[in-house]
C-alpha cells in the first residue's frame, strides 16, 4: 500500500510538472470529484444555519470522543468490552437526545431492558409468581407459575443467588458469551448456537403473561422515548396471552382468543392511545408478523395464511411479514417460493426479509437441509424479484454491485444492525460495516436495534453511536436516517406525512438546544494553531476553495470565521476541529498575499506566516483525469 502511494505522488508530481500544473488545478480535480459523489448518493440535505452550527459540534465532539478513545476505540473494539465507556461519553448523552424518528428492526421480546423488565416484577405481586429454571448451567430461564414444575424453583427461595444483579448474568448475551465465541469473533455459527438458548431465557413466556403484558408495552414505549424514538416497528411471531394457573395444562392457562390475537391487539391500541395522550410527539407502534426460516413449507403457509388475516383484522397495528432464526441454518427463500408466489398473486401482504445476513459467498453451502441445496447468499434474489420492501441486516449485498443499483432505483431500504451484527460475528469493526456503502451508494438505509435486551447492549443509542463514531457520519447523514425510519415503515402514505411533522418538530427542538449548548461552550483551554492552506493559488478571475488545516478550529463553532488575504476578507466554514474552508476573493493583480484568519468575526486574527498567491490562469471547469496521466 505504501508503495502504491507514493507511487501516485509521483504520479501527481509529474504530471503536473509536465502540464505546468499548480496546486489550484489538482484540488480543483478533487472538489470535482467529491461533488460527483455527493450528487451519486442521492442525499441533497440543505442543513439551515442552526444545523450547521449544530454539525460543526458534533463534529468536534466526534473529535474529541475520538482523542480520548484512540487507543481503545469502541467502534473497532468487541461491545462487551466497552460498552460502559460509550454509555458514559458525552457523544452518547447527546445522540440519545437525538430525535432517531423509528427503530426499524427489533423483535419485540428482545427490546425492552431485562433490568427494566425485573425491576417492575422484583417490585410487584408477580415476584411470587417467578420461577427460574437453573439446570443448563450457564444459560438460566424465567417463566411464571403457581407451583414451580421439577426442575424449576421460586426466585423468592433464594433471594441472594437470584437477585436481579446474578439473574442477568445468565440470561444476556454479552454475560454468557463463552471464551470459545470471545475467541472466534467472527464465527458467526458459534455466537448463534450460544444466542440461541437466550432468546428463551426472559421472552415471551415472561412478556406474555396477561396481568404483566400491558405493563411491559407501555413500558416499551416510554423507554424509547426515553431515547427519542418516537415510533417502533416489531417483528413478532405468535401472542399467546396466559395466566399462572395450577390447574391448566402444563400450568398456564391461555386467554380465550378467536385466532386474531384480539386481546393482544386491544390492548395494544389502548397503550398506544394512552401513550400518545401523555407524549404527544409519540408516533405509534406497528408489527410484521414471522413464520421460521427452519419450518416445513406447510407451516410457513400456514404462518402467512395468518399474517394476511392480522393484516385484515387490524391493518393499523399489522404491516407485513417475514421469517425469522438464522438465516444461514435454514430454508431458502426458494425453497418456500411457491407460497409467497401464491401471496404475490393472490394477497399482496408486503414482505420485509431477513435477507443475507450472512457472511459467506455464494458458492457455499451453510444449510444442512438436504432437500434445500440452495447458499444463504442466494437469497438476495429472491428479496428482490418478490419485492421485499426492505431487508434485515443485508450484509450480503455489498457483493453484488448490480443488485445494489437495483435497490438504489427501486428504493428497497436495508434495515441496518451494527451492535447485533457485530455480537453474531458478521462484522468485527464497525469501521467495514457495509451499510456505510450503501449508505453512500444511495441505498436507503435504516437502522435497528435487533434484540438489544437480550443481547445485555439494552439501548438503541447504542448502535446509532457506533455508526456516528465508526462510519464517518455528520448531521445530515444522521438526519437521513432518522427521516429513512419513517419514509420506509410500513405506515401509510397519510401516517407517514404525520409521523415526520411530529418527528420534525422533536428535531428543530433537538437542534435549537444542542445549537445553544455550542455557543455556550467554553474553549479557552486550547491555543487554535494554523498549519497549511490548500491550494496555496488561485485564479484572479474566480473564488478558489482553500482548505485551512492545524488545530483547535472549534473556537469557531459558533462565531463568524473570516479569512484575510491582505485587505480583503471572506467569510469561512468550520468542517472539522483540524480544518476550515474560506473562498479566495477576487482580485486584479497576480502575486502573493499574507493569509489570516480570525475565528471571532474578525476582532483577532492568528498570526501565520502563510501567503496564497494569485494567478492570471483559467478557472477549471469539470473533472479531467489527465492530470494524473
Amino acid at each position: 500500500m505504501r508503495h502504491v502511494y507514493f507511487t501516485l505522488l509521483t504520479c501527481v508530481a509529474c504530471a503536473c510538472a509536465v502540464h505546468g500544473f499548480s496546486e489550484y488545478h489538482y484540488a480543483h480535480q478533487r472538489d470535482v470529484l467529491q461533488e460527483e459523489e455527493r450528487k451519486f448518493s442521492g442525499y441533497n440535505a440543505v442543513l439551515s444555519q442552526d444545523e450547521k452550527i449544530v454539525n460543526s459540534y458534533l463534529e468536534y465532539l466526534k473529535w474529541a470522543e475520538f482523542e480520548r478513545t484512540r487507543d481503545a476505540f469502541p467502534p473497532a473494539r468487541p461491545i462487551e468490552q466497552v460498552l460502559d465507556n460509550i454509555k458514559g461519553s458525552k457523544v452518547y448523552s447527546v445522540l440519545k437526545k437525538l430525535p432517531k424518528g423509528g427503530n426499524m428492526h427489533a423483535h419485540l421480546n428482545h427490546i425492552l431492558s431485562k433490568r427494566k423488565m425485573l425491576d417492575h416484577i422484583f417490585n410487584s405481586t408477580l415476584l411470587d409468581l417467578l420461577c427460574v429454571d437453573t439446570r443448563p448451567g450457564t444459560y438460566w430461564t424465567l417463566d411464571f407459575y403457581e407451583t414451580p414444575p421439577a426442575g424449576w424453583v421460586k426466585v423468592t427461595s433464594n433471594p441472594t443467588m437470584f437477585s436481579i444483579d446474578n439473574i442477568l448474568k445468565h440470561i444476556t448475551f454479552i454475560n454468557v458469551l463463552s471464551d470459545n465465541a470471545k475467541a472466534h469473533p467472527t464465527d458467526s455459527h458459534i455466537r448463534w448456537q450460544e444466542m440461541g438458548p437466550v432468546f428463551g431465557a426472559a421472552g415471551s413466556h415472561i412478556v406474555t403473561l396477561a396481568n404483566y403484558s400491558r405493563w411491559h408495552v407501555k413500558a416499551l414505549f416510554e423507554s424509547a422515548l426515553a431515547e427519542n424514538v418516537q415510533y417502533v416497528e416489531a417483528r413478532v411471531t405468535h401472542h399467546d396471552l396466559y395466566y399462572a394457573d395450577d390447574s391448566a395444562v402444563h400450568g398456564h392457562r391461555l386467554v380465550p382468543d378467536n385466532g386474531s390475537d384480539t386481546a393482544w391487539y386491544q390492548m395494544v391500541r389502548e397503550v398506544i392511545s394512552e401513550v400518545q395522550n401523555e407524549h404527544p410527539e409519540f408516533i405509534g407502534y406497528r408489527e410484521i408478523v414471522c413464520g421460521k426460516r427452519d419450518t416445513s413449507r406447510q407451516t410457513v403457509k400456514q404462518e402467512m395464511d395468518r399474517a394476511v388475516m392480522l393484516r385484515q383484522t387490524w391493518p393499523d397495528l399489522v404491516g407485513g411479514f417475514d421469517l425469522v432464526t438464522e438465516e444461514d441454518q435454514g430454508y431458502s427463500l426458494l425453497f418456500y417460493l411457491d407460497d409467497f408466489d401464491d401471496n404475490f398473486q393472490n394477497s399482496h401482504l408486503p414482505l420485509y426479509f431477513h435477507t443475507v445476513e450472512t457472511s459467506w459467498p455464494n458458492d457455499l453451502l451453510t444449510s444442512l437441509h438436504p432437500d434445500d441445496p440452495v447458499s444463504t447468499a442466494d437469497n438476495i434474489y429472491e428479496a428482490i424479484i418478490l419485492g421485499s420492501k426492505r431487508v434485515g441486516h443485508g450484509i450480503g449485498f455489498v457483493n453484488h454491485p448490480y443488485l445494489m443499483q437495483v435497490m438504489k432505483e427501486r428504493k428497497i431500504a436495508v434495515e441496518a444492525n451494527p451492535v447485533s451484527n457485530m455480537l453474531l460475528g458478521y462484522v468485527n469493526d464497525q469501521r467495514h460495516h457495509p451499510a456505510i456503502t450503501y449508505l453512500r451508494y444511495g441505498i436507503p438505509v435504516v437502522l435497528g436495534a435487533d434484540d438489544p435486551s437480550s443481547m445485555g447492549y439494552d439501548e438503541f443509542t447504542v448502535d446509532w453511536y457506533e455508526a456516528f463514531m465508526g462510519w464517518g457520519l455528520n448531521l445530515a447523514d444522521l438526519k437521513q436516517l432518522a427521516q429513512n425510519s419513517l419514509t420506509y415503515s410500513t405506515l401509510s402514505e397519510q401516517m407517514k406525512t404525520l409521523a415526520l411533522h411530529k418527528w420534525s418538530a422533536s428535531w428543530h427542538a433537538f437542534v435549537d438546544d444542542l445549537k445553544h449548548e455550542a455557543c455556550a461552550a467554553n474553549f479557552s483551554s486550547v491555543t487554535t494553531e494554523v498549519h497549511r492552506i490548500y491550494p496555496a493559488d488561485g485564479p484572479l478571475s474566480a473564488a478558489t476553495k482553500i482548505r485551512v488545516f492545524g488545530r483547535n478550529f472549534q473556537h469557531g463553532i459558533c462565531q463568524k470565521i473570516i479569512c484575510q488575504f491582505r485587505g480583503q476578507q471572506t467569510h469561512g466554514q468550520y468542517v472539522y476541529n483540524t480544518m476550515v474552508t474560506c473562498p479566495s476573493p477576487a482580485n486584479q493583480n497576480a502575486g502573493s498575499v499574507p493569509f489570516s484568519i480570525s475565528l471571532d468575526y474578525g476582532n483577532n486574527f492568528l498570526t501565520t506566516n502563510l501567503t496564497f498567491t494569485f494567478r492570471d490562469m483559467n478557472a477549471t471547469a469539470g473533472f479531467n483525469p489527465s492530470i494524473v496521466g
